[in-house]
């Protein structure tokens, strides 16, 4: 099983699982899955939930980019995934 196998199967098996409207994704566009764009697609594709582009972990944490594009959420949004990526392990 995958990493991205394991988080799923926390997310919907734990005791305090996500539940969700139904199985769409809107899966992660870079330069297009700002907060307008998974308005909108929230708006007029109903998925279960938005993704956000990736956000490099080590830029965040250096201030190298302005996160608030990445990171803002509108209030309209319902669930939205941050995908965040990183090359050093946690120690």
């Amino acid at each position: 099983m995958s990493i991205s196998g394991n988080v799923t199967w926390l997310l919907f098996n734990s005791p305090n699982h996500l539940t969700l409207a139904n199985n769409l994704v809107q899966g992660p566009l870079a330069g297009y899955s700002c907060a307008p764009f998974r308005v909108l697609a929230q708006r007029y594709g109903q998925p279960g939930f938005c993704s956000s582009e990736m956000i490099s972990v080590q830029d965040l944490i250096h201030r190298k980019v302005k996160p608030k594009r990445y990171l803002w959420r509108d209030p309209e949004e319902k669930v939205v995934c941050y995908q965040l990526s990183s090359n050093k392990s946690a120690r």
